[in-house]
């Protein structure tokens, strides 16, 4: 038979064998069903479409059918026991005829197995017999497209269905389900609608949440969504959304660009309120992705309230629930890894393990790390290495009202093919997170690198088994929020707002035409006259906590790289002095002067403030001290400076807050320092604290909403609060 020589085949077969099971044994009759099978496949086994088509009608396969048939007429009743015997790979011989598509072989195989047992019981337990891959002969089948086996596999399935063990029932549903899914995916079409014909649960999910619509709308395929959704026996299926991004199947097609299907999700009554993880819309996903004609057929975010719906109207937003916030504590964000672009790191490195630790494992041994917090509350997560899924979006986040007790957690697991079990601890290591944080950089400052790396010791000889690397940020709680007395909500008019970008405009050398100095007074107030609902601007903090409004990281005025957050007040205003006119900028001055101004729509400025020759040597001065600077040298300028534009002086929040009209929007950006600006203007990595930063800046903010600023502004006195 190995050698194919069909001839001594036959005359052996149909020989009267002395102790026939010694000869056809489960080895012997696996052997011939392969090559049976062989003989069955095209002839070029490189033909893509071998697995799609099922045997071939052909003198070879109808001999190998027979000879099988001999072998197995050779075994009485008490020797067909062979058919139940697994071989090395954990198959039975009716792995192999499902597997080459051999339906009589198979159909001989079950009628075998019947008459063994007087029952269909062994016949549904060879059907779902799962060999060492976790691979059963109706998974080949399906997995082949073999859809005359499928059917043969699923009739006799159906036979032994509404037995009274309810478990073995749902389970085989669960199969079935999951087997669709394969179906779906490989667009065998015949299969699936077999399956879906046969007893499964529609509305079933994958390991990912996925149901077996959602995989429909997925490949685009507008006939198996009809197919799907018609049997269908409610609207459940419809609305089931997957666990990764939290999309529906009308999420799913939108995203694709899939009209079709969009509409006849719509017109089946697929939900238009729900949100996925990161609060979009379906709309919003084809738009963003240029599928404008699924775009226009949806309903606006907002549609149910401006036509006059109820403000009540709820929407369904899939998140978890970690990411509820909670009064009174400091919140913990983790990162397995590094934040920073560019910057490759091994996360969990377990690479320079110990000898006595490396020979005690097995060498596909797997391992899993979870990370949890001493001193504070929260889940802990588990997590398979190595990681292999992007969890930039999906942090773990912890709380506690000590930090200065709170300590993270690493501990390393080898890992258990069950799911959710931690398996056998292994190794662990601990970071402090604020331990003496202050004595190292001085007080309501920190470094701008937010990973560490933390050793894994081994549990039983603390020798060092690895790293971890993490990135983590602390949220402290803003106290001073208050209701404010007066509320403005906001209205959304369903216009587009045009909004102005750090005023009138960003300064670039790309307009040939005078500008006005961005991020001022002037350029604000300009930006509202001509159309402007809201105008947008950066928010950064002195040294002395005053916040200024300013874009770049660092002052090249003062011909240094030096950041605004290392100058004080007066300092960061004495590069705006030097380039004014006589006196000193409106922004500092105040008195008379600053109040008409002020007052007036325009701003005028008076004819005293001309340039005199000792000004125009000072304007000269700072141009030639910034020409050595990193920000200048770069992109051969500096925003807001006289010469190249309309400088106009340096502002405050507090200015902006009070002095603005207020028919006028803020979108304020809040700048805190970034590494890579440290690294590019070569200075050290160390700024104000994250916390102390933005909470200074919201609370000028909270307190102009709440009427607790000043009518004027006292730039000396706010300087020193």
């Amino acid at each position: 038979m190995t050698c194919q020589s069909r001839g001594c085949t036959d005359i052996l077969l149909s020989a009267n064998l002395s102790n026939v099971g010694d000869v056809i044994d489960h080895s012997f009759l696996n052997h011939l069903i392969a090559v049976s099978g062989r003989s069955s496949m095209p002839a070029h086994r490189g033909d893509s479409k071998c697995r799609t088509q099922g045997p071939a009608d052909h003198s070879d396969t109808e001999n190998g059918v027979s000879r099988l048939f001999q072998a197995l007429g050779q075994l009485g009743p008490s020797q067909r026991s062979v058919l139940q015997i697994t071989d090395t790979f954990g198959r039975l011989p009716l792995h192999y005829a499902a597997r080459y598509g051999l339906t009589a072989i198979c159909q001989s195989i079950l009628d075998s197995l019947h008459d063994l047992k007087q029952g269909s019981s062994a016949v549904r337990e060879a059907v779902l017999s799962k060999d060492s891959e976790g691979y059963t002969p109706l998974y080949s089948g399906v997995s082949r497209n073999h859809s005359a086996v499928t059917r043969l596999f699923l009739e006799t399935l159906e036979m032994g269905y509404q037995t009274n063990d309810q478990a073995k029932d749902e389970h085989l549903r669960s199969v079935l389900s999951d087997l669709l899914l394969l179906a779906l995916r490989s667009r065998y079409d015949d299969i699936v609608h077999l399956l879906i014909s046969s007893h499964i649960n529609i509305n079933h999910q994958s390991s990912r949440g996925e149901t077996a619509l959602c995989v429909a709308a997925k490949i685009g395929r507008e006939d198996y969504v009809n197919t799907i959704l018609k049997a269908s026996p409610n609207q459940d299926v419809i609305d089931i959304f997957e666990t990764v991004n939290g999309w529906t199947p009308l999420f799913v097609a939108c995203a694709r660009g899939h009209l079709e299907i969009v509409e006849l999700l719509l017109n089946a009554g697929a939900s238009q309120t729900i949100l996925d993880h990161r609060g979009w819309t379906e709309k919003q996903h084809a738009a963003f992705r240029g599928h404008l004609a699924a775009a226009s057929i949806l309903e606006d975010y907002f549609t149910g309230e401006s036509s006059g719906g109820t403000a009540s109207k709820f929407f369904n937003i899939a998140i978890g629930a970690n990411n509820k916030l909670w009064d009174g504590y400091s919140h913990i964000i983790v990162n397995l890894g590094t934040m920073q672009e560019g910057k490759q790191v091994t996360a969990v490195d377990l690479s320079c393990c110990s000898s006595e630790f490396s020979l005690s494992l097995e060498a596909d041994t797997r391992f899993s790390i979870e990370v949890s917090i001493h001193g504070g509350s929260g889940s802990s997560g588990l997590v398979q290495l190595p990681i292999l899924d992007d969890m930039v979006n999906d942090p773990f986040i912890f709380r506690t009202k000590n930090l200065s007790k709170a300590q993270l957690v690493f501990s390393i697991f080898c890992a258990t093919p069950v799911e959710g079990k931690k398996g056998i601890l292994v190794g662990s290591g601990t970071a402090l997170l604020e331990s003496d944080k202050n004595q190292f950089f001085g007080v309501q400052r920190e470094s701008l690198i937010r990973e560490l790396s933390v050793p894994i010791l081994e549990r039983e000889t603390l020798k060092f088994m690895g790293t971890v690397t993490f990135t983590f940020v602390i949220a402290k709680p803003f106290i001073h929020l208050d209701t404010p007395s007066v509320v403005y909500p906001f209205k959304d008019e369903g216009q587009i707002q045009l909004v102005g970008h750090r005023g009138l405009g960003q300064n670039t050398t790309s307009r040939k035409h005078l500008q006005l100095g961005e991020n001022t007074i002037e350029s604000f107030l300009s930006a509202a006259r001509l159309g402007a609902s809201l105008v947008e601007f950066d928010v950064q903090l002195t040294r002395d906590l005053v916040p200024v409004i300013y874009h770049d990281f660092s002052l090249s005025e003062s011909g240094t790289d030096i950041p605004i957050h290392d100058l004080n007040f007066q300092q960061f205003m004495y590069a705006s002095n030097v380039q004014s006119p006589r006196g000193n900028p409106i922004s500092v001055l105040g008195g008379p002067i600053l109040q008409t101004a002020r007052g007036q729509t325009g701003r005028g400025k008076p004819r005293s403030r001309s340039l005199t020759s000792d000004r125009e040597r000072g304007v000269d001065d700072v141009q030639d001290r910034m020409k050595h600077t990193v920000d200048f040298m770069k992109k051969g300028f500096k925003p807001n400076t006289r010469g190249d534009f309309i400088q106009d002086s340096f502002a405050t929040l507090e200015e902006l807050l009070i002095e603005m009209p207020e028919t006028i929007g803020f979108n304020i950006e809040i700048k805190y320092p970034r590494i890579h600006e440290a690294v590019e203007a070569g200075v050290a990595p160390v700024a104000i604290d994250l916390n102390t930063f933005i909470d200074t800046s919201t609370r000028s903010t909270v307190s102009a909403a709440t009427g607790q600023l000043s009518s004027r502004p006292s730039p000396q006195r706010f300087a020193s609060s």
